[in-house]
């Protein structure tokens, strides 16, 4: 194909990446109830007001223990200048989705080809998922932005080819800026190092080879070392990653630590999750989904992991091992339902549409020549659009199915922006900024908790603190010092916890098993103990502590 051609159809790519994201793109807060989004606005108003990194939204303000900085320290900007302006936060990740749509383009387009590449940068621009979570104050975004930099980079200046300035600075820094957007871009790094230390071994022998992949981590593992440890000394109870990897269930404290019991139950748990994650990443459209037999979707999943073997042990390249340790350490890491499972596998997009399309490669090469027209070899891409385009018809139809459902989806960013309300200086969210009516139709009880929030944030003093199930959220809503409760069934645990933080007031929430099974248990067995003064008679109440 000729060059003007692929100009005009990545320029076509990119055009209807940026017409999905117009599609999807809102000015409130999130579509969901996760608490993610929420910390990271208080860690960036934290920065932004000169508090440090810091939980203020605690007690005393401690230091900030779990999430990576470098996400809030973008979102500090926006915030130091217009507040709790959701839309251009949102604007910022959608910056980002096009950035990643470029890497992910140019390191695929080394892999094979310019076509090659601009189609996987298309299917991944329009995947539901992918275009959901730029809508989606998280670090997913950025993330998946510095992941393919890495892979793109490593790419054009192979590791094994490194001069030191490169091998122990530039190439070290790149892999800082990952896992100091998300953690789990640490698997980057081991990654890195098996692929040097192979390749190395492979052209200089084993004993040079692990000199030059020792010397690599040394300076690669600093960063990472020095947050760990930051961590360690100012955490408590279960405030950084490592203790919630070592807790047997992150939901109930009285658990105790995970045996090899736990870690295998979560195992299998998880490997279901991401099966069924990944047949919705591939297969985004509902409808079709739920009309497709499951030996269909399983033949979906084999055939990703036949590409995926086929390519780890031809290629054993950076990318392989890449997936082959994030996978592995997701199987092992606390996840709670297919929802959780879905975001993990965000940054995986591009990898899963190519190792789908390798694998079908694969599929071609054994029916030769009945499946030709799938053919994926470099220089022979006149039959590669079909599968391609079969993939993007169900994100079409998905994208579609969303926008037009009434189900509480309400995309009206384009619509705030032609209003002239893109930069607006909010300092005090309203129930417009986090999008309290939306839930009323598809989470009820979420919507009587927020609008509770609301009605409570005229009561309390500057000193009151409120314990409850999402502090976050109801601390964007009342500024207020807002704890979370503890997830113990102990009464004198909890009654320290309470003594120890001087809570005054409790918000509970219908909506989660854990409020009923601790902090409404714990309530009912104190009659007398606390005064009512909100309830929608449902579950919904905000007790005044006695």
């Amino acid at each position: 194909m000729t060059g003007r051609f692929q100009r005009l159809l990545w320029l076509a790519c990119l055009a209807a990446a940026v017409f999905c994201l117009a599609l999807v793109i809102d000015s409130s807060l999130s579509q969901t109830r996760g608490g993610d989004g929420p910390s990271y606005l208080i860690l960036a108003k934290s920065i932004a007001l000169g508090h440090g990194y810091s939980d203020i939204n605690l007690p005393g303000s401690p230091p900030h223990t779990q999430y990576p900085p470098l996400f809030p320290l973008m979102l500090a900007l926006i915030y130091f200048a217009f507040g709790y302006n959701f839309l251009l936060m949102k604007l910022l990740l959608a910056a980002f989705a096009i950035a990643a749509l470029v890497c992910v383009r140019e390191f695929f387009s080394a892999e094979r080809d310019r076509l090659y590449g601009t189609l996987i940068a298309l299917l991944t621009g329009t995947n539901f998922y992918f275009l959901y979570y730029t809508n989606e104050i998280r670090a997913e975004i950025p993330f998946t932005f510095i992941s393919f930099l890495i892979l793109l980079y490593a790419k054009k200046r192979p590791l094994a080819k490194a001069n030191a300035l490169h091998l122990t600075l530039v190439f070290p820094l790149l892999l800082a800026l990952a896992y100091m957007t998300r953690m789990i871009g640490v698997v980057l790094f081991g990654a890195a190092f098996l692929y040097l230390l192979l390749e190395v071994r492979r052209t200089e022998g084993l004993s040079k080879g692990f000199k030059r992949a020792a010397l690599f981590a040394v300076a690669a593992s600093i960063p990472f070392v020095l947050w760990t440890l930051r961590g360690s000394l100012y955490s408590r109870a279960v405030g950084t990653y490592n203790s919630i990897f070592g807790q047997a269930d992150y939901y109930s404290l009285d658990s105790g630590a995970a045996g090899f019991g736990s870690i295998l139950e979560r195992f299998v748990a998880n490997t279901g999750y991401y099966y069924e994650s990944l047949c919705s990443v591939v297969v985004p459209f509902i409808t079709l989904r739920e009309a497709m037999p499951a030996s269909i979707l399983f033949i979906v999943f084999l055939v990703a992991l036949a590409g995926f073997v086929k390519e780890l042990v031809s290629g054993k390249e950076l990318k392989d091992f890449y997936l082959l340790f994030y996978a592995g350490l997701l199987t092992l890491w606390p996840v709670y339902g297919a929802g959780d499972a879905r975001r993990y596998l965000v940054p995986m997009i591009p990898l899963i549409y190519h190792y789908l399309l390798s694998g079908l490669a694969l599929i071609r090469d054994l029916l030769r020549p009945a499946a030709s027209i799938l053919s994926l070899e470099k220089g022979r891409a006149r039959g590669l659009i079909i599968a391609p385009l079969i993939f993007f018809v169900f994100n079409s139809a998905e994208i579609a199915d969303r926008v037009s459902s009434q189900g509480g989806w309400s995309f009206d960013g384009v619509k705030k922006i032609s209003e002239g309300r893109l930069f607006l200086d909010v300092r005090d969210p309203s129930t417009e900024d986090i999008g309290v009516e939306r839930f009323e139709e598809t989470f009820p009880c979420y919507y009587t908790y927020l609008h509770a929030a609301f009605r409570m944030k005229e009561t309390l003093s500057d000193r009151d603190v409120v314990m409850t199930r999402k502090p976050e959220e109801v601390y964007l809503i009342t500024g207020r010092p807002t704890i979370r409760f503890p997830y113990t069934s102990k009464a004198s645990l909890m009654e320290g916890y309470m003594r120890e933080n001087r809570v005054n007031y409790i918000l509970l929430d219908s909506c989660y098993e854990e409020t009923d099974r601790y902090m409404r248990s714990y309530v009912l067995s104190k009659p007398g103990s606390f005064r009512v003064l909100l309830t929608d008679n449902r579950g919904t109440a905000l007790l005044r502590v006695q």
